[in-house]
C-alpha cells in the first residue's frame, strides 16, 4: 500500500464523471432539472454533462515562489487563473473573486465608521 499515489483525472474521470452523467441524467429524465435539447442533441447533451474534476490542492513548500510561479504560468497563458486557484487552494476563482468584493465593501464601511464620517456625504 505504500506505493499507491493520487494519480489526477482518475478518481474523476473515471469515478465521478461517470455517476454525475447518470445523476444529471435521471434528474434531466424526471424533471427536476430543465435542459432543453439534453436528449435530441448529443452536442447539446455533452455541454450539460462536461465537468471539471480536481483533487486535493497540494500543500505548498514556498508559497512565494509557488505564487510567483503560478501568476507566471498566467501570464504567458499556459494556465488559466481558474485552473491556478483550484489546483494551489482548492477553490473557485470566480466565487474567490465575488467574496473578496464582499469583503472589500464590508471593510469599507468599517472603516467610514471607525473614521467617525459613517454619514458624511463627501466621503462617499
Amino acid at each position: 500500500m505504500e506505493n499507491v499515489q493520487y494519480v489526477p483525472g482518475l478518481v474523476g474521470n473515471r469515478l465521478c464523471q461517470p455517476v454525475y452523467e447518470e445523476w444529471l441524467t435521471e434528474a434531466v429524465a424526471k424533471g427536476r432539472i430543465k435542459a432543453p435539447g439534453f436528449f435530441t442533441d448529443a452536442v447539446i447533451r455533452k455541454a450539460y454533462c462536461t465537468a471539471k474534476w480536481n483533487g486535493p490542492a497540494k500543500g505548498m513548500l514556498d508559497p512565494v515562489k509557488e505564487v510567483t510561479a503560478a501568476e507566471k504560468r498566467v501570464q504567458n497563458g499556459f494556465s488559466t487563473r481558474s485552473d491556478e486557484t483550484m489546483q494551489m487552494t482548492g477553490s473557485g476563482y470566480y466565487s474567490n473573486v465575488e467574496q473578496l468584493k464582499h469583503e472589500e465593501k464590508e471593510l469599507r464601511e468599517v472603516r467610514k465608521i471607525a473614521n467617525g464620517n459613517a454619514d458624511d456625504p463627501a466621503t462617499g
